[in-house]
């Protein structure tokens, strides 16, 4: 709880919450390693997944590209499983593979206050299904 209380970046995420007048919620899981390859942020509009970028964007892994179409296509699949179970129709989605299997990080709503990662709020228009990762 102390690290919560403390911590400079919760603050600032329920400061933006209050501001934009969603409701934040704390979901702890256990505590899982996972290699910085292997996170990706969804952009998910009207109930599709439409943008899939690496997390960690400011460094290139070689992992991504020599599984390129295995994570696209876990990630598919197992966003397709569990979107009717969403809050939201439209949502940043953050995920992980941890030993090849998915599971979900965190969920965002839509909106410009959250990382784009490697798209690009302006320019971007999510409407057909595009994943980035530093080639």
């Amino acid at each position: 709880m102390t690290l919560l209380l403390t911590s400079t970046r919760i603050r600032d995420d329920i400061d933006e919450c209050t501001r934009f007048g969603f409701t934040p919620a704390i979901i702890v899981r256990k505590w899982v390693e996972i290699p910085e390859w292997a996170e990706f942020r969804g952009f998910v509009s009207d109930g599709k997944l439409v943008g899939l970028s690496q997390y960690f964007y400011f460094c290139k892994f070689p992992e991504i590209k020599e599984k390129e179409h295995e994570i696209v296509a876990t990630l598919q699949v197992f966003y397709n499983s569990i979107k009717h179970q969403l809050p939201l129709d439209s949502c940043i989605i953050d995920f992980a593979l941890v030993g090849g299997k998915p599971i979900i990080l965190e969920l965002n709503p839509l909106f410009m206050g959250t990382d784009a990662c490697l798209f690009n709020w302006r320019k971007d228009m999510f409407d057909a299904f595009e994943f980035r990762y530093l080639q």
